[in-house]
């Protein structure tokens, strides 16, 4: 990164130009490890809505859109808005770097929202665990039963993953039921530094101060191998998926030691580089959902396990990617890592892709069988990934070792 970028990130926040530009905080979300802004389009409605990462922190500070969750910084939150300030440059970059010399070195009024804000940061706190009360699943069957039928799973998943799941109480909730909690670790540590936690109903949050930066649901059945003797790292965007995809191909996995990665949604960089840094040897095998945002999701993995976070802009259209320079333009319905490798030189030695099979948004849906919509006959999305599929195969190239 430029120093004096990061010098000036530090100062400068995506929240603070987001508020300049008359964005208002959707204070019914809530502001924790996130904060949900919206341009309101005057006609009582919203032209956009961003959700940036980080609020209390700036130069962590990440935004994405909900419709396609690959993270940016400010400075492509401001050259996306470049022409609402009075700049020059010989490029959008060297614009930008402007504008946050300018909010940087000149005092800002504080708005209502801005004031709004800084207090409502000021609440969030790290994990704390003696919030939660933590017993083995062991001990309430009853609650894993209920929770998990709902999901698809039956006995024999439920013995597989007790190792990795506990019941859970948030203690300072007003209703404190009892969940299910998939505890997040550090690549190579046991100690708790967060959870993700389901419960009835399809609830779904992250305990309070949750590690999503360094830290995931590690479901490491390497049954005692080393670290850099594990051959496979599989993530995904939900440990429910995780669990699914292990029951789904559970023939296929008995002959090896995989490790599940729940990385809860959208995923840092540090969450993947940390991982696959520890498993040294392994093949990233992108298991994320099955849409768009799953997809770009994977490109991004793909880049990381290339040494580079690649800037990725989406349209309706297409999804255009730069790859160590090169532009790239992939069919937004078509975009994946193995479309990628049809432009671009992919490594296929650390890093795979094995989606749910299409028509299905994540491996949950696959075994509960709830398709996006009913498909009679192969779409053209269906018909163009075969095709990516059998070209790649008859290449010889193997994308972590799964070919499907």
């Amino acid at each position: 990164m430029d120093n004096e970028i990061k010098k000036l990130k530090e100062k400068v926040g995506i929240t603070d130009v987001a508020l300049s530009l008359n964005y208002k905080i959707n204070r019914s979300a809530g502001v924790h490890k996130y904060v949900e802004l919206f341009l309101p389009d005057g006609r009582g409605g919203h032209s956009d809505t961003i959700v940036v990462k980080h609020p209390n922190d700036k130069l962590s500070q990440k935004y994405f859109r909900r419709s396609c969750n690959e993270l940016h910084d400010v400075v492509d939150f401001i050259k996306e808005n470049i022409n609402q300030f009075s700049v020059e440059g010989k490029n959008d970059f060297e614009k930008a770097k402007k504008v946050l010399r300018q909010f940087a070195n000149e005092p800002v009024e504080l708005s209502e929202e801005s004031k709004y804000l800084a207090k409502a940061t000021e609440n969030i706190k790290p994990f704390d665990k003696t919030r939660y009360e933590v017993e083995p699943v062991t001990s309430h069957p009853d609650l894993l039963k209920r929770i998990l039928v709902q999901r698809g799973f039956d006995e024999t998943a439920w013995k597989v993953f007790e190792p990795f799941m506990v019941q859970i109480k948030d203690m300072e909730s007003q209703n404190k039921y009892a969940n299910l909690g998939f505890p997040y670790t550090k690549p190579g540590s046991v100690e708790p530094v967060g959870y993700e936690i389901c419960g009835m109903n399809h609830y779904k949050q992250k305990a309070q101060g949750t590690n999503s930066t360094s830290a995931a649901w590690i479901a490491d059945f390497s049954d005692g191998l080393k670290p850099n003797e594990v051959r496979a790292v599989y993530f995904f965007e939900s440990s429910f998926d995780a669990m699914a995809f292990a029951k789904l191909n559970r023939v296929r996995l008995q002959h090896e030691n995989p490790v599940l990665v729940s990385l809860g949604g959208t995923f840092s960089d540090q969450q993947v580089s940390s991982i696959m840094k520890y498993y040294s040897e392994a093949l990233a095998i992108d298991c994320f959902d099955n849409d768009r945002a799953g997809r770009v999701a994977g490109i991004r993995m793909a880049g990381l396990m290339n040494g580079f976070h690649p800037n990725i802009v989406t349209t309706n259209d297409l999804v255009m990617v730069n790859w160590h320079g090169q532009e790239v333009k992939l069919p937004a319905e078509t975009a994946s890592i193995l479309t990628l490798a049809e432009q671009v030189n992919v490594s296929g030695e650390r890093v795979g892709q094995w989606k749910p099979a299409a028509g299905f948004k994540d491996w949950n849906d696959q075994l509960l069988n709830k398709p996006m919509s009913a498909l009679s006959m192969p779409n053209k999305f269906q018909r163009n990934e075969h095709l990516a599929q059998l070209r790649a195969e008859k290449s010889g190239a193997q994308y972590g070792g799964l070919k499907r």
